[in-house]
């Protein structure tokens, strides 16, 4: 049950929004200019945000990283993005004829959804002419010169972590299903309330609504998938919703990330769901209300999906082409460990018994299993043990870890398992780590079918066919997220330009599609 404090209150960066007092300022050719500071309605969860009231209007050193997010050619949204993403003092917007409280708007859609933009501050200026049309826009920034070039680095090292875990074959739900859980699996709702924005969120592994949001918004936007947010000023609260098969759907990942944090575990109760069944929650004293969005979410398809029938509480799981996850088994009160395809219910692989109380007989109707792959194993805990699983093996005990108390989620952290213990279900566990052992003798791929000197241009895993599998090596060693090694630097250069990069990646994707390369 959650907690009100948890993800339902909040306040505004600023209780009101009204344009402050105007100050006329007179320019050389005599043309009059109004100037007004305003501020973003950013929402952070129970927290005012920090805001810089004395920025810097000097010269700024201009970004020298390219725009990962795009908006339509030609239209204001695009021209303020680039302009705050290259850090300009000031953004000329007079061929727009965009109002004040248009310019609110769109300032807010474009910092709450473009988490690459963290180092923007909540307070802006705005020049307008006589006919209450803004001319141009004065960000504020929190950051400059080296210091914001080392934070971009960071951040956009984070969010490449996270992509590169997502393959290029899967589903739109797919990927909306693992970036849903990510975040939940890999991060905690900050109830000190104060970090909003992403680079914050990557750095601490703690954020408040605006960053699971906004986090949310840019891996979407790097997928190429259409993401929005929905606001709720009785709320205090901001969430996703997101375009899959056509469709809008609510997708709100901080209620969905359980608090007290159950380490490394996802519920899935937000996930894809209607206006509907976000009007008549089950619990109507927890439930979203009052919220403004540009989308409405009509499709009911997912609101009694089976992760939510089944109270599906731990992250999604792929291993060697298939989807994990553990159910409750409401039959017999144990836990069945599940394969499938993710879009249908799962077959059960395993089974373990009940989910006992510390110190007592009485079991929970519910469990608490975590789950996380390494290495190609996936690892799942029950009460007291922690198992592993691989396709080739099955499943068997890994450790049975030596705690004071019972056993509550699990994820993986470098080359360290970590899991979560305690003796109270409602409170915070203490973590303990086991490191997975340096393996004196790694597996060896698999012998190539056909002789890597006699492989067929695009052939990377030398099966003596070109499909998607070498399209997505070939696309990764392009994106520097894997390496190829020196059989494969041999069929990888598809243009014959002595290079690999993104052009030898489409064009291998044209062959395993079957498209003639012109």
């Amino acid at each position: 049950m959650k907690k009100l404090i948890k993800k339902t209150c909040g306040i505004l960066l600023a209780a009101t929004l009204a344009i402050g007092s105007l100050n006329i300022l007179h320019t050389t050719n005599a043309q009059e200019k109004f100037v007004c500071n305003d501020k973003l309605q950013l929402y952070s969860e129970g927290a005012i945000v920090p805001i810089k009231n004395d920025f810097d209007l000097k010269k700024q050193n201009k970004s020298i990283f390219s725009k990962i997010f795009s908006y339509n050619q030609g239209t204001v949204e695009q021209t303020i993005y680039e302009g705050l993403l290259n850090t300009e003092e000031e953004i000329n917007i007079s061929s727009y004829n965009i109002t004040p409280d248009d310019l609110r708007q769109i300032m807010q859609d474009i910092v709450n959804t473009c988490p690459d933009l963290f180092y923007v501050a909540g307070r802006y200026s705005l020049y307008v002419d006589a006919n209450n049309k803004v001319t141009s826009v004065v960000p504020g920034y929190l950051f400059s010169g080296n210091e914001l070039a080392e934070k971009k680095s960071q951040y956009k090292t984070k969010m490449n972590e996270i992509l590169s875990q997502i393959e290029t074959s899967w589903s739109d739900l797919e990927k909306i299903v693992f970036a849903h859980d990510y975040l939940c699996q890999n991060f905690e709702y900050d109830t000190d309330l104060k970090n909003y924005d992403a680079y914050t969120f990557f750095t601490t592994g703690k954020g408040v609504c605006q960053a699971y949001t906004t986090v949310f918004s840019g891996i979407m936007k790097e997928l190429g998938i259409e993401v929005s947010t929905a606001t709720s000023d009785a709320m205090g609260h901001i969430w996703n919703v997101v375009k899959l098969d056509g469709k809008w759907y609510h997708v709100d990942v901080t209620w969905d990330d359980p608090t007290n944090d159950k380490f490394g575990l996802a519920s899935h109760n937000h996930l894809l769901v209607s206006d509907t069944a976000f009007n008549k929650e089950r619990n109507s004293s927890n439930k979203h209300h009052d919220w403004v969005s540009k989308y409405t979410c009509i499709d009911t398809t997912y609101d009694n999906f089976y992760w939510m029938t089944d109270n599906i509480s731990t992250p999604y799981n792929y291993l060697n082409g298939k989807w994990y996850y553990s159910s409750y088994n409401s039959t017999n009160n144990t836990t069945d460990i599940c394969e499938g395809d993710l879009k249908n219910r799962g077959t059960s692989i395993y089974n373990f018994d009940k989910w006992f109380v510390y110190g007592s007989d009485s079991y929970f109707t519910r469990t608490y299993c975590g789950m996380d792959v390494y290495n190609g194993t996936l690892y799942f805990n029950s009460c007291d043990t922690i198992y592993s699983y691989s396709p080739q093996s099955g499943t068997s005990e890994f450790v049975k870890p030596d705690v004071d108390g019972r056993l509550c989620g699990l994820r993986v952290n470098g080359k360290q398992l970590v899991f979560s213990y305690t003796k109270d279900y409602n409170a915070f566990g203490s973590l303990a780590a086991y490191e997975f052992p340096e393996n004196p003798n790694p597996p060896t791929e698999p012998a190539p079918t056909v002789n890597p000197d006699n492989a067929q241009v695009g052939d990377l895993n030398f099966d003596n066919n070109v499909n998607l599998d070498d399209a997505t090596i070939l696309l990764k060693a392009a994106l520097n997220i894997a390496p190829l090694n020196e059989n494969q630097l041999k069929v990888a250069d598809i243009d014959n330009d002595g290079n690999i990069n993104l052009t030898d990646a489409t064009l291998c994707l044209k062959l395993a599609l079957g498209i003639p390369l012109s």
